[in-house]
């Protein structure tokens, strides 16, 4: 019998990793779009612009974004592109989600279709939109491409594409041919990045250039014969890795072919934009299109139906469902001359009243510099980076990056890539050291800070973090996500009012920031205030069901309150949405131990030592545990660690231990 379970994931990666030669003698035409003067006709036509200013609406026509020139003198941010007959339309609502997105939201534009804990019931998955995306037309078109891509792989719908199979196909005459191994039980899902090869910025100019897809198939879990496969991430299944094959080689084809894909090549030109943008120095002030405009609102889905298709035959049967996510990234880079492109679209331009010029220019791209490593080369290692990050592979994830800087030494992403990897591996100390060495060579990347200050929170250097997070508000003072971890670092001084403002912050930045929410709720629930922290919680878990700290805030309000059980139940669902939650770990173990339960409480406090080796209540629990269980030489061991760690209880525990000849 053969049981296969397929979650279908889509990762939109724009990524800048070096400049590239012109190679096109002939000139071409482009289209030039001013959003300031966009800005100024919007305001003038008051809120029916989109009737009077059809063409404002369109971004000029431009359909295939080149890049962008940033006049400075002018404080103008003038968009760069071409109208591609076939390619689907972009709109300036598309352009403001994705800035949003990075700019004020800090986050990569998502939509993932996955499953509940109450899914095997209810047979509905949440939708979850990040990057400010839920009721616009890109979360639509993100939502549209994630159902596509499950029909795809499901043989559910027609590819249009002669010669490309569906997994589906490939799976079902496999088994019925007999192939592969018997009685196999495997759940997997591919995973689909769409990534630009070449974004560039330098000197006020963006160049951006093509598509290229990256598709890697993880298997999540595997049994052979009943019984489950250790490492099941090592396993190879070749029809999969197929359909993965026929994916890459037919990405121009399906995106020709199929309108939800036809539109994800724009919206990932206009989120590479909008993430060179956070690598422009100076960077423009977007203020207006940040906060003031509003895109159209489309009613975007909160649940899905569960897609499933079973094949039953004589040699065996398999179940497909699905789920999608999407994301960007780019590079700033210190070499190569863009003032051919920058004076091609800037002396071209008719009056400062102009919205949308014409202009010829050779191809939109910056000549390689002497040394330069070529994009080629390393843009499909970063995308394997970073896909794999997202998988939770973390060691796997250090091999692209560890690629990268032997050819790139200098590349702050990899080094920032790597440290993030590390990070999640509980590997703080290698992971400071490569977060310095990409804040060495860009002192501006914020991420970079915030990580930083994240890594010196965990390694109980509080103080330290506060400076690290307030570096990266002084590069990005609308990131939700530094906000929130500066609330957490304040919490852990004590200084709980102040964390509250910092949560708040981020919720003005991002109010579908679950993990704010989340963070908040424990904030207030430290403060007494009990069913103001659960509206938190709920609020959390209403954008993100998945959301480890809310199910965490949850559980612990249950504990306090003596529902043991319950609160058991809400730390294994913080377990199941992310296995390598230290705090989750710890919270089970308590109870567990409350309940008697000492050795199970001993594997969990174990385990949460494992992911963060310097979680104090943890070691302080981990020695009662083993002093109930008369192993008092590790007890000691484990007071010892706690004292370590500043536990003001562990001088008592030691002593007592001696008094009694242990």
């Amino acid at each position: 019998m053969s049981l296969r379970r397929v979650c279908c994931c889509l990762v939109l990666l724009a990524i800048a990793c070096g400049l590239f030669p012109l190679s096109r003698a002939s000139a071409a035409e482009y289209t030039a779009f001013s959003l300031n003067v966009a800005q100024q006709r919007i305001s003038r036509a008051g809120g029916g612009w989109r009737t009077v200013e059809p063409e404002v609406l369109s971004l000029g026509s431009i359909n295939k974004v080149d890049g962008f020139v940033y006049d400075e003198e002018a404080g103008d941010l003038i968009l760069v592109g071409e109208h591609e007959e076939g390619r689907a339309p972009l709109t300036l609502d598309d352009l403001v989600v994705a800035l949003r997105a990075r700019l004020s939201y800090g986050e990569y534009p998502l939509v993932n279709i996955e499953p509940t804990w109450d899914t095997p019931s209810t047979q509905m998955q949440h939708v979850r939109f990040e990057g400010g995306i839920e009721r616009t037309g890109f979360g639509q078109a993100l939502f549209d491409a994630d159902c596509w891509l499950k029909q795809l792989s499901m043989g559910l719908d027609p590819t249009g594409v002669a010669g490309l199979r569906s997994y589906w196909d490939r799976e079902t005459e496999g088994i019925a041919s007999g192939a592969g191994p018997g009685e196999l039980e495997v759940s997997l899902r591919f995973w689909l990045c769409l990534y630009c090869p070449h974004v560039v910025v330098r000197e006020g100019v963006c160049a951006v250039r093509g598509l290229d897809v990256e598709v890697f198939t993880e298997v999540l879990s595997a049994g052979i014969g009943g019984k489950a496969v250790e490492d099941p991430k090592g396993l190879k299944l070749e029809r999969a890795d197929a359909f993965a094959d026929d994916i890459r080689r037919g990405l121009g084809e399906l995106c020709r072919a199929q309108p939800s894909f036809s539109r994800l090549r724009g919206l990932q030109e206009l989120v590479a934009v909008s993430k060179a943008l956070e690598e422009l120095e100076p960077r423009p002030d977007l203020g207006w299109w940040l906060e003031r405009y509003s895109p159209w609102e489309v009613r975007t889905p909160k649940e899905a139906e569960l897609l499933k298709r079973r094949y039953v035959g004589e040699r065996g049967w398999f179940d497909v469902s699905g789920g999608v996510f999407l994301t960007a990234m780019a590079m700033r880079l210190n070499a190569g001359d863009v003032r051919a492109l920058r004076e091609a679209a800037l002396a071209s331009r008719p009056s400062a009243e102009s919205l949308r010029w014409s202009f010829a220019a050779a191809e939109w791209a910056v000549p390689l510099a002497e040394g330069q490593v070529k994009p080629e080369d390393t843009a499909r290692l970063f995308a394997q980076g970073l896909s794999l990050r997202r998988q939770e592979r973390y060691e796997q994830a250090i091999v692209p990056y560890d690629t990268i800087l032997e050819v790139a030494p200098d590349s702050a992403e990899a080094w920032y890539g790597k440290g993030a990897a590390l990070w999640r591996l509980g590997r703080p100390q290698e992971a400071l050291q490569c977060l310095d060495r990409a804040l060495a060579i860009d002192p501006d990347l914020a991420k970079a800070w915030d990580g930083k200050g994240a890594v010196l929170w965990r390694l109980g250097r509080p103080q330290e973090a506060l400076q690290c997070l307030d570096r990266a508000l002084e590069v990005n003072p609308r990131s939700a996500v530094t906000w929130s971890n500066k609330g957490v670092a304040l919490q852990a001084l004590g200084r709980r009012q102040e964390a509250l403002e910092c949560h708040v912050r981020a919720l003005e930045a991002n109010p579908r920031y679950a993990l704010a929410w989340a963070n908040r709720g424990l904030v207030l629930g430290e403060l007494g205030r009990t069913e103001d922290a659960l509206r938190c919680y709920d609020r959390a878990l209403e954008i993100d069901p998945r959301c480890a700290y809310a199910w965490i805030g949850r559980g612990l309000v249950h504990a306090e309150q003596g529902r043991d059980q319950a609160a058991l139940q809400c730390f294994d669902r913080a377990l199941e949405a992310s296995s390598r939650c230290a705090e989750a770990w710890h919270n089970k173990g308590a109870v567990l131990q409350k309940l008697g339960r000492i050795e199970d409480a001993l594997q969990c406090y174990d385990r949460s030592l494992e992911i963060h080796p310097l979680l104090l209540p943890s070691w302080h629990n981990k020695g009662l545990a083993l002093r109930f269980l008369g192993r008092y030489a590790e007890a000691r061991r484990a007071f010892e660690q706690a004292a370590e760690l500043g536990d003001p209880d562990a001088p008592e525990a030691l002593a007592a231990l001696t008094r009694q000849g242990h």
